[in-house]
């Protein structure tokens, strides 16, 4: 993670350093403050302080630091000696001890004062030297000196002297005669001061250290602890030490567990000891540096870091417990508790650590566990000051790791109930008096600050759990009176009042002038800190609130029964009545709803409970609805462009508060301020004018005052944005200042907002989010963050019609609520409310304070989530009290660990790093605005979008431009009707309807739709049981099995797209049959190779992530494809073809690229512009890229030029030829450009040029053209193969197609090979033009262009026309285009379905032998047969039409389809094709969209005629006896007759013999579908035929026989209707 330095704890605004004392950077910016020391190390803060001119906030180094450790021990006043303690010799003798003065200064030549090192006046005199033994020179009558002298040195100046020849004198004063020469020598010698310890000479050193005699025991200490002078520690005192730290049984307290603390209280020997032990080299450093530290004090380092603290504190307590498993150490206790959560409560993991001497036992767990609950129920909190507190409760939700894996209630998580009481500020003071009774007051000697306890059990007594589980009914039975407290109220009362209106304009005002002032200084590039910490600046600071846990519940809190249970919980820990007359009670708005509703049923009884709704889940309510209103109308534009993936997700289903209002946030700050630089820049005023100059000359001022080099361009403008904490200041400082001189410009803003709404309806939509419904939203959240009563209800009461408009129905109906109970409080109440108490302050600064509900978010449901470990109702109930314990004990140990930061939110926000992000993420947001058409000075006319320009319908227009009206009206009508109940209103509680406006979103579907599939089966079933009633009832078997729907579902789907299958399958068939034409590796050729690469595959390889942009992109490609080409195949010639969809207008391809781009998300956003350039940045997803057309097109014309750009000085050479064609549109449309060495520059290759679509048809025009005697074309694309095969023999050169090309497998199609081989297979032999057969083959059973035949796919039909090629293709030829060709292909897919039905054509044996049994020669007419046989003996083995073989008119259009293929391939080689029209080929063309002719409209007809038959017909009542039956109107039903779609009752208009019903169906072919259409309108007749004129009708049979004969299968017991 990473590290927090003491900097940005501290001063989170500046830099950190330089020091204050050394003025240097410290490179690892690591800083003390003496702040840090103040409580910890007072002595030292206070000698600093007196000393030094440091503040609090200043950074000191680590060296200086240890200079100053070191002077203020040594000046310590109350620095006591330790006793028996060695000293250190310094000299021979006592009298002979140096003498140091005490502080570090002096120079080597000024030693006057220093009894040790500066001699005594000497004195001149005449006589002989002391030394004249030692070859003195010196005269005797010359002038010598008397010193006294100091033994030691003198003996050390003057080696050669014999002392025991001559002695010194024996006295205190040793005083000699020496000649000037030895005078001096001994005084070099003086002079040159060595180190008493060390012995280091000190003669150039310009800095002593001296040491006074009264610090002589202090020094000794010293020298004998920290220079490894060994002292001996008795092992009896160590035994001592450790026996009386665990003679203890208390269990301590953890919730405050501080390690200096717990240092402290060990044996400063026993610490030091393993300090020592286990010091690092850097710490052993820092140790010999402190000249002062003694054994008495526990030395703690002097980094502020706990971390080499812990381990050392857990090996003191190891050895407490490792005497004693009785001790209860602090740290041990912690650690098991921190275990005991982390594990689930593990036993055997508990039981093992603890064996291991690493924490205490389980019984010891539960033991404190229990102890400390007690303690928790007994000690004074919240419940009993007279501070005003207040209550809330919420949902605690928490799952198990693994709940998926596990069944049962205990392994889906936890879901409970927190109960939490918090004081706002504990200086306000609770109205209500209360006197304690004598009985009630407590022990003096039970004091609140007892930090351990004894207990022996390990159970919760059952008092603390009856009275959260089983608390008294305090409110009796609900009330039977119900009394409307809101009667006097009207609708002025709901309004804002005055106070609200005050606090509103200011901070409308406030905005406006951050929005502005941040608009100027952009420009002026500084930036300044967030609208909080804006608005927050020069504030003082609030008071931090207080909160107590009361309860965790295992019931969830949206039930009436647990708020029951928590308003009695309340009742009793409160003590209503008694010491408060009342309580506010907090909850989300389920809770809050069954808050109000309890109050209406109970009556009088819970009078004291005051609920009040949780403003934070207004916050979160309200996001969605602005999402919905703004999302869709451009926000989702810049949401898409600047945010991926998860975050993407959370903000289009607003699932996450912090991401969503943070997103909103700036948008709107960014619309705002680009709101404000268009009026500036269109708005040149003379107020504007002189707004901006005054201000620039602020903006001057300051700049010039700050003490920064900022860099500037050629015109004198700023470069880069300035981000220091001075300029910063001294902007916030003149905000007043900024908002005096926006009051007159602000008039004018208002004036042409009003303009432009007026004129434009896309500016007022987004004028109204800006200035009225966010604005609005703002002023909740900022009146929740600075305790603003009045603005939070003015901001509520502006947002309060949202709900209402938008349908929220709860909170549409508890807004109003709210505002009328908040009437009714008492008075003391809101007094307090208006003193802040309605927010929540966790750090105590200003404008950073939280909702009621947010701060029980925050408080005890984090916490208790992070401790709770075991959702079991035993464990719960014993850990009720204990939770929020464990909580606090967790997080202040991930606090001293440094896992979780205690830094507050106003210092992260006046961080650089964050504003950095925050004005970077605003700035891209207005860059992208400027490209839209918001705020633009001509706009004008209706709503649109402001990105893709799209007009708003009226309905979506009328909803976007009045929901505010529209919600105002309900929420009035809601408050008049249901709230104060008036009596004189026209309409009591009208009945609303939902609004449902209309957005620009996407209409959401909610009611699910039945697959096309599902209705078709339905109807198949329910014709074919009417078909087979009707064949009973006539006795007649069925002649005709009927086709019952209108599509071949064999070659289509529901929808009519085609059905698709897989090409490549006929190669894998190919490939096992002729293996030796396939290839791993080209053979080795003489002469040239060219290579043609079909580009759509190329552009399918992904960027890399080093690749930024298009231009990376490009190089890669051409690195890839083209160069690596060149250089496995030595390539003369690179061809690079592209595909040019619709050159020639409407394709048949484009039933393909429809039924792709449906499975493509429509609001797939990665498009970009029409201009690809290699600057541009690629986008973040290369398949959603490629997905829209529009961009694949641009990529192609970008690469085109870009790839012949690139290798032009790759091969400046001239060894290979680079062409690209099918990429160009624009002046070089169908032309094929390419470099050459024939050539300088670009140059047209007017033989390769060509208006081809396809890019598998061009790669043969260039293989034709190619001047190499070898061609390899690289296409994964079967068609490729297949389009080549009729044709490539005319071709004089050695062609192979690549299908594959991987790192680990390569596959050539040798073409000449594969030609030899088809042409010798004896299965074929005697079929003429076999390559042509084989392409018809693969053309008619699937491809592009051509539908697939659902359950057949490429193998069967290959293997049918390998086992029938003779009569398939013997006597006919299924390549030509004609009735021959036709004959062919019905044989062929007769073969296929003869194949897989093959039971149900016994006794035949093949499909030879059944289509000899047709006697109607060999024409048409016999294969037409021969279907319509394959057809009906295929009805006993099919499942659905899916596998029914299509009738033979939806055969032949499917050949009809695949000749028009074969003549389009056969064009490959030619320059320009020339295509027949499609729309007489099978296809057809409405409003250029091209469609699939499935069938013959005869038979499409015919099948329409025959479901209305079996399905629709009168539905009368009466018997169907008048003309007012559909079926007996003339030209509905044959003869007048009611048919078996008919849903009549008691019907006496049936056949009156059974000899007329085959006839009925027979004459069905003379109605037409209008007809039929007309009278299916009418659906049923009266109940009753009076006055009609009754018809004469042949004798019927009873209804009964009707029923009976219609309703074979239960249609009319409704059993089965056919839904159509």
């Amino acid at each position: 993670m990473p590290h927090i330095t003491n900097c940005s704890l501290v001063h989170s605004g500046r830099e950190p350093g330089p020091c204050k004392l050394c003025g240097t950077h410290d490179h690892t910016k690591r800083y003390v403050h003496m702040c840090q020391k103040k409580d910890r190390l007072p002595a030292y803060y206070k000698y600093v302080k007196e000393h030094h001119s440091i503040e609090d906030d200043d950074c000191i180094c680590r060296k200086c630091d240890a200079k100053l450790t070191r002077d203020s021990r040594l000046l310590s006043d109350d620095f006591t000696p330790p006793t028996k303690r060695r000293s250190v010799e310094l000299c021979d003798s006592a009298s002979n001890t140096p003498d140091f003065s005490g502080s570090i200064s002096g120079s080597c030549s000024t030693f006057s004062d220093c009894a040790s090192v500066a001699p005594n006046p000497c004195v001149s005199i005449l006589g002989s030297c002391f030394l004249s033994a030692l070859h003195c020179d010196q005269d005797c009558d010359i002038s010598c000196r008397v010193a006294s002298v100091e033994p030691h040195k003198f003996k050390n100046c003057f080696k050669t002297w014999d002392s025991s020849q001559q002695p010194l004198p024996h006295s205190s004063d040793v005083k000699v005669t020496l000649c000037e020469h030895h005078y001096r020598e001994y005084q070099k010698c003086v002079y040159d001061i060595n180190c008493c310890i060390c012995d280091k000479s000190l003669k150039y050193s310009k800095k002593f250290v001296n040491i006074s005699p009264d610090k002589h025991d202090h020094f000794n200490l010293y020298i004998t602890e920290e220079l490894n002078v060994e002292k001996e520690i008795e092992f009896e005192s160590m035994i001592l030490i450790v026996s009386s730290s665990v003679n203890s049984s208390e269990l301590p307290d953890i919730r405050c567990f501080d390690v200096h603390d717990e240092i402290r209280k060990l044996d400063p020997v026993l610490w030091n000891f393993i300090y020592r032990l286990t010091a690092n080299e850097i710490e052993e450093k820092e140790l010999r540096r402190d000249v002062f530290n003694s054994w008495e004090n526990s030395y703690l380092g002097i980094d502020d870091s706990c971390l080499r603290l812990f381990p050392r504190l857990f090996i003191a307590s190891c050895i407490f417990n490792a005497q004693s498993s009785k001790c209860g150490q602090p740290l041990h206790l912690l650690l098991s508790d921190v275990l005991d959560k982390y594990s689930g409560s593990s036993t055997e993991l508990l039981a093992i650590s603890n064996r291991l001497g690493a924490t205490v036992s389980k019984e010891s767990l539960r033991r404190f566990i229990s102890s400390r609950c007690i303690q928790l129920d007994k000690e004074p909190n919240l419940l009993s000051s007279d501070s005003f507190t207040v209550a809330s409760f919420d949902n605690l939700d928490k799952n198990q790791k693994y709940a998926i894996v596990g069944t049962g209630a205990n392994k889906s998580g936890f879901h409970g109930t927190t109960i939490q009481a918090v004081t706002p500020k504990p200086s306000v003071k609770h109205d209500f008096t209360y006197v304690p009774k004598p009985s009630e007051s407590g022990d003096p000697d039970q004091s609140a600050s007892d930090t351990c306890v004894k207990s022996v059990s390990r159970s919760i007594p059952s008092d603390l759990i009856k009275a959260l589980r089983e608390p008294g009914d305090n409110f009796g039975e609900p009330s039977n009176i119900k009394v409307n407290r809101f009667t006097r109220l009207s609708l002025d009362d709901f309004s804002i009042s005055e106070v609200e209106k005050v606090a509103w304009d200011k901070h409308v005002s406030d905005l406006s002038a951050y929005c502005f002032s941040k608009s100027v200084l952009k420009t002026n590039h500084i930036v300044v800190p967030g609208l909080k910490a804006y608005l927050a600046y020069d504030c003082s600071q609030t008071e931090v609130s207080e909160f107590h846990s009361i309860a965790v519940l295992d019931e969830t809190a949206d039930s009436k029964a647990t708020v029951e249970l928590t308003l009695n919980i309340l009742y009793g820990k409160f003590q209503v009545g008694t010491k408060i007359n009342y309580l506010v009670v907090v909850g989300d708005g389920k809770s809050y709803d069954i808050l109000i509703k309890l109050k209406s049923e109970y009556g009088n009884a819970l009078d004291w409970v005051l609920p009040y709704p949780g403003d934070w889940h207004i916050l979160k309510n309200l996001l969605p609805v602005f999402m919905k209103i703004y999302y869709d109308a451009g926000l989702k534009e810049l949401a898409v462009k600047f945010h991926h993936g998860a975050t993407l997700k959370v903000l289009t289903e607003c699932t996450r508060f912090p991401m969503t209002h943070r997103f909103l946030s700036h948008v709107w700050e960014a619309m705002f301020r680009y709101q404000v630089e268009s009026f500036m820049r269109s708005h040149r005023s003379p107020g504007v004018a002189c707004f901006d100059n005054d201000f620039q000359k602020i903006i001057s001022v300051i700049l010039e005052s700050a003490d920064i080099t900022v860099g500037r361009d050629c015109n004198g403008n700023l470069e880069g944005d300035i981000q220091d904490f001075k300029v910063w200041s001294s902007v916030l400082e003149q905000k007043d200042r900024f908002s005096m001189m926006l009051q007159g410009v602000q008039v004018e803003f208002d004036e042409w907002r009003k303009l432009s709404s007026e004129k434009s309806e896309t500016f007022r939509f987004w004028d109204t989010f800006i200035h009225i419904d966010f604005m609005a939203y703002l002023g909740l959240y900022l009146a929740i963050r600075e305790q603003n009563w009045d603005l939070r209800n003015a901001s509520l009461k502006n947002l309060a019609c949202l709900f209402t408009a938008f349908d929220r129905h709860n909170y549409m109906r508890m807004i109003p609520y709210h505002f009328a109970d908040l009437l009714t409080f008492p008075v003391d109440v809101i007094h307090h409310f208006k003193a802040g108490c309605f927010a929540v302050s966790l750090s105590g600064d200003n404008f950073f304070s939280v909702a009621l509900d947010e701060a029980h978010e925050m408080e005890i449901n984090l916490k208790t989530k992070k401790a709770i470990n075991t959702f079991s109702l035993p464990s719960l109930t014993a850990m009720t009290y204990y939770l929020p314990y464990r909580a606090e004990s967790l997080h202040n140990l991930k606090v001293q660990l440094d896992i979780e930061s205690g830094q507050s939110g106003k210092r992260k926000e006046l961080s650089k790093s964050y504003i950095h992000s925050e004005e970077q993420t605003i700035f891209q947001y207005v860059e992208n605005l400027k490209v839209s058409s918001l705020f633009v000075d001509d706009l004008v006319g209706g709503l649109h979008h402001i990105f893709t320009h799209t007009t708003a319908s009226s309905d979506q227009a009328d909803s976007l431009l009045r929901y505010r009206y529209y919600g105002s009206e309900d929420m009035n009508n809601y408050i008049q009707c249901f709230l104060i109940r008036v009596p004189d209103i026209s309409v009591k509680q009208p009945h609303r309807k939902r609004r449902n406006l209309k957005t620009f979103s996407s209409p959401k579907v909610t009611v699910h739709k039945q697959k096309k599939e599902i209705k078709d089966n339905k109807t198949v079933i329910s014709c074919l049981r009417k078909q087979i009633a009707f064949s009973k009832l006539s006795s007649e078997p069925v002649s005709d099995l009927d086709q019952f729907l209108a599509l071949p579902r064999a070659i289509c789907d529901a929808e009519g797209i085609p059905m698709k299958g897989q090409k490549s399958l006929s190669l894998h068939h190919f490939r096992s049959r002729y293996p030796d034409a396939f290839l791993s590796a080209l053979p080795t050729e003489a002469g040239l190779t060219a290579v043609i690469l079909e580009g759509m595959f190329m552009i399918n390889s992904n960027p890399a992530p080093q690749h930024k942009n298009f231009g990376d992109y490009a190089k890669f490609i051409f690195d890839r494809w083209i160069v690596r080409s060149y250089k496995q195949f030595s390539a003369s010639e690179i061809h690079v073809v592209f595909d040019h969809p619709n050159r020639h207008g409407c394709s048949p391809k484009d039933v393909e690229r429809s039924r792709r781009d449906s499975s493509v998300q429509t609001s797939d956003p990665t498009v970009l512009s029409s201009v690809i350039h290699t600057g541009l940045s690629l986008p973040s997803s290369w398949r959603s890229f490629l997905a829209n057309r529009e961009n694949k097109r641009n990529l192609v014309n970008f690469l085109s030029y870009e790839l012949l750009r690139l290798a032009s000085p790759f091969f400046i050479e001239g060894s290979c030829t680079v062409i690209t064609a099918g990429g160009f549109d624009d002046d070089n449309h169908d032309k094929a450009l390419g470099i050459s060495c024939l050539h300088v520059g670009i140059v047209e290759f007017a033989q390769l040029s060509g208006n081809h679509e396809e890019g598998d048809t061009r790669v043969w025009l260039h293989a034709s053209q190619a001047a190499a005697s070898r061609v390899v074309i690289y296409s994964p694309d079967t068609d490729t193969f297949f389009i080549g095969l009729p044709i490539v023999k005319s071709l004089k050169k050695s062609v192979f197609v690549q299908t594959k090309e991987t790192p680990y497998e390569k596959t050539f199609i040798d073409m000449m090979s594969f030609i030899s081989l088809l042409s010798h297979d004896l299965s074929l032999q005697g079929i003429h033009h076999i390559e042509s057969c084989i392409q018809m083959l693969y053309i008619c059973s699937g491809c592009d262009f051509v539908s697939f035949f659902h359950g057949c796919g490429k193998k069967a039909f290959l293997d049918g026309f390998y086992q029938n090629a003779q009569f398939i293709a013997g006597d006919l030829n299924l390549s030509t285009h004609d009735e021959t060709g036709l004959c062919s292909f019905y044989r062929l897919v007769a073969s296929v379905y003869f194949a897989k039905h093959r039971p149900a054509f016994r006794p035949s044996a093949s499909i030879s032998e059944l289509y000899n049994t047709i006697e109607l020669g060999d024409g048409l007419e016999s294969h037409t047969a021969l279907v319509k046989i394959i057809r009906e003996h295929m009805w006993e083995r099919i499942q659905s039409e899916d596998n029914m073989l299509p009738n033979s008119d939806a055969l032949q259009l499917h050949w009809d389809r695949s000749c028009w293929v074969a003549k389009y391939w056969k064009q490959a080689f030619d320059n320009s094709m020339h295509l027949e029209p499609i729309d007489k080929s099978g296809w057809i063309i409405k409003n250029t969209t091209v469609s699939v002719v499935w069938d013959s409209d005869v038979n499409i007809d015919k099948v329409e005629k025959t479901i209305k038959w079996y399905t629709k017909g009168c539905s009368c009542k009466s018997g169907c006896t008048t003309n007012r039956c559909s079926c007996k109107k003339s030209g509905f039903s044959v003869g007048g007759y009611c048919g078996p779609g008919c849903k009549c009752q008691n019907c006496k208009n049936i056949a009156s013999c059974q000899n007329e019903l085959p006839e009925l169906f027979d004459e069905l072919e003379c109605f037409s579908d209008t007809e039929l259409d007309a009278c299916s309108d009418i659906d049923s007749d009266s109940n009753s035929d009076e006055g009609e004129d009754e018809v004469q009708i042949a004798p019927s049979h009873p209804s009964e026989q009707f029923q009976q004969y219609w309703d074979t299968f239960g249609f009319l017991t409704g059993e089965l209707v056919p839904d159509l």
